[in-house]
C-alpha cells in the first residue's frame, strides 16, 4: 500500500534526519506498521531496540523488525542489567505477597494484603525508594498521594498504618535481590544505579502508558547522541487511575526534545464510526477506500441478534453484571472479562466482616453504610474517580444478589468467581477499561449514559473520560450499537 501523506513525513524524518520523533498515532492507525517500516528505513550499522510492553508483542516484533534490531520487553532490558551486574536471580511474581506474610500477623495479612502488594506495585512504578537510593523519598505524603490518586481500597483511618506497613515491606523486597519479581526487572535497576546497555536508537510502543520508572530505564539506556522514536496516542491514555503516567507522551516528547508528527487515519473502524469519533478527537480521519459502516442505537432487542464474537462494553460494571446474568436466562453464552474486579469484590466483602447476607449485620446494611461514608470522605478530598470506583463496587455486589438466588456469603463469593473465572469463547462482555486492545466486527456499548462519570470533577479525570469514550468506539470495525438494559427484549433499531 502507497503510504499515506503522514507515513510519508514520519519516514523522511527517519531517513533524513537525526531528530528524536514521537508519533501520535490515531485508534487504528497501522502504528506498529509503520514503525516496523520506520526500522527498516534506519541505517543497519546503528544499534537499535524495539520496545515492547508485552512479552507477545514483543516476540510478534521480533519476526517483523529487521535483523539490526532487537525486540525486547521493558522487563527483558532490565533483567538484563541485573544479571550482568548482580548475577542470576530467581523470579518469583508472590515476593511481595510473601515478604508481607512474614512481617504482618494473621490479623495484618487479612486485613492489608492485597492493598499492601498494590502500593508496593505502585512505589516501584513510580521510583519511590528509602533515602540512600536513587529515587523519590518514601514519605508519607508520597505514599498517601498514591493511596488517594490510585484508588487503593483503605478506609482512611487505617491509611497511617498501611503507609508504615508498605515501607517496612517495601525496604525488606529492595534488600532481597538473590529472589525478584517482575516490578523489580524495572526497579532495581534504577533505585540501585546499575548501567544498562546503551542504544543508538530507542522505539517506544504504546508510549501514553510508559511509567516513571520505564522513563528513567529509557533515559539510561540511550546513547549519548541518540535518538528516540516513540509512538503512542495520548487520546487512549485511559490508566490513570490506577497507576498510569496520564502525561508520560508529553513527558518524553519534553526530556528528549522529540518532534511531533501524527499519523491520523483509522484502518480499522468504518466512516461512520470515525465520524462518530471525531466528537472526542477531531483529528482522527477515515481512509478513503473503508466501508461507510453502522452507528445505530437499539431501542428493543433480543438474544437472537447477538453473535458470539460480539464485544458488549459499559463504562461500569454493575450494568455488565446484570446483562451477563439476563443473557444467561435466556441461554446466551457469554464471558466478562477482568478476573481481578471478581477478587476485588471479594475482598470487600471480606473487609466488611457481614454477619450473613441480610439483616442488621449483614451484607446489605454494612455495604450501604460503608458507601455513604466513604464517599462523604471521598467528594470532600477531591477523590473523584474513587468515589466513583466505590459506588460501582457497590453496586455491583448488589447486582449479584439481585440477579442469583444467594443465601450465604460463600454462595455470593462463588458466584462471583464463576462469572468472571469463565473463560469460554463466545461473547465478550467488559468495561470500557477492559476493552483497551481489542477490536471486534461489531461492538456494543451499554448504558451510554454513564460516560462521562459524573464523579469526574478534576480537570485529568475529565480528560480521561474523554478518551475512555474515544477508546470505547473506536473497537468497532463496521458496527457500533449503543444498548440499554431495559430494552432487552424485542428488536427493533434505528440508525444514528
Amino acid at each position: 500500500m502507497k503510504p499515506s501523506k503522514y507515513q510519508a513525513a514520519i519516514y523522511a524524518a527517519i531517513e533524513n534526519t537525526n531528530e528524536s520523533i514521537i508519533i501520535q498515532a490515531a485508534a487504528g492507525s497501522g502504528k506498529t506498521t509503520t514503525a516496523i517500516e520506520c526500522a527498516y528505513r534506519l541505517y543497519p550499522g546503528l544499534s537499535t531496540i524495539f520496545l515492547a510492553f508485552n512479552k507477545s508483542i514483543a516476540d510478534e516484533l521480533k519476526e517483523r523488525v529487521p535483523p539490526h534490531c532487537v525486540a525486547s520487553t521493558f522487563n527483558s532490558l532490565g533483567n538484563r542489567a541485573l544479571y550482568q551486574a548482580l548475577g542470576r536471580s530467581q523470579l518469583n511474581s508472590n515476593k511481595t505477597r510473601q515478604i508481607a506474610r512474614k512481617i504482618l500477623c494473621d490479623l495484618e495479612y487479612r486485613k492489608f494484603g492485597d492493598e499492601v502488594k498494590k502500593l508496593i506495585d505502585l512505589c516501584k512504578a513510580y521510583c519511590i525508594s528509602p533515602k540512600g537510593y536513587a529515587g523519590r523519598d518514601d514519605s508519607d505524603d508520597n505514599i498517601e498521594w498514591l493511596i488517594d490518586r490510585f484508588n487503593i481500597d483503605v478506609d482512611e483511618e487505617n491509611i497511617p498504618q498501611l503507609i508504615s506497613i508498605v515501607r517496612d515491606v517495601l525496604a525488606t523486597s529492595i534488600n532481597i535481590r538473590s529472589v525478584i519479581d517482575f516490578n523489580d526487572q524495572l526497579y532495581l535497576p534504577v533505585i540501585l544505579g546499575i548501567p544498562m546497555n546503551r542504544y543508538d536508537v530507542i522505539f517506544i510502543d504504546e508510549s501514553q502508558d510508559v511509567s516513571p520508572v520505564q522513563l528513567v530505564m529509557i533515559k539510561k539506556s540511550l546513547s549519548r547522541n541518540g535518538r528516540i522514536i516513540a509512538i503512542g496516542d495520548s487520546n487512549q491514555s485511559i490508566y490513570g487511575f490506577r497507576g498510569s503516567d496520564t502525561g508520560s507522551m508529553q513527558k518524553i516528547q519534553q526530556q528528549f526534545k522529540c518532534k511531533e508528527y501524527p499519523l491520523s487515519i483509522s484502518y480499522r473502524c468504518a466512516k461512520n464510526i470515525v465520524r462518530y469519533a471525531q466528537q472526542y478527537v477531531d483529528n482522527i480521519e477515515y481512509f478513503e477506500q473503508a466501508d461507510n459502516g453502522i452507528v445505530s442505537c437499539w431501542t428493543n432487542y433480543n438474544v437472537n441478534d447477538f453473535k458470539s464474537d460480539d464485544l458488549v462494553m459499559c463504562r461500569n460494571t454493575a450494568p455488565l453484571i446484570t446483562f451477563a446474568y439476563t443473557c444467561i436466562a435466556r441461554r446466551l453464552a457469554v464471558r466478562v472479562l477482568g478476573r481481578e474486579i471478581g477478587e476485588r469484590l471479594i475482598n470487600l466483602i471480606d473487609r466488611l466482616k457481614p454477619a450473613g447476607v441480610y439483616g442488621e449485620n449483614g451484607l446489605v446494611t454494612k455495604l450501604e453504610k460503608w458507601r455513604d461514608d466513604e464517599i462523604e470522605v471521598l467528594l470532600n478530598k477531591g477523590a473523584d474517580e474513587k468515589a466513583d470506583a466505590v459506588n460501582d463496587q457497590c453496586d455491583s455486589i448488589i447486582a449479584f444478589l439481585s440477579n442469583a438466588s444467594i443465601e450465604s456469603i460463600d454462595q455470593l463469593k462463588k458466584e462471583i468467581r464463576s462469572l468472571f473465572d469463565n473463560n469460554t469463547q463466545c461473547m465478550t462482555l467488559c468495561t470500557c477499561h477492559k476493552a483497551k486492545g481489542l477490536e471486534s466486527e461489531r461492538a456494543f456499548i451499554l448504558e451510554p449514559g454513564l460516560m462521562p462519570s459524573s464523579y469526574a470533577k478534576q480537570e485529568w479525570a475529565k480528560q480521561q473520560e474523554i478518551n475512555l469514550q474515544y477508546v470505547a468506539v473506536t473497537r468497532a470495525k463496521k458496527e457500533l450499537v449503543f444498548i440499554r438494559q431495559s430494552d432487552f427484549e424485542v428488536k427493533t433499531n434505528d440508525n444514528i
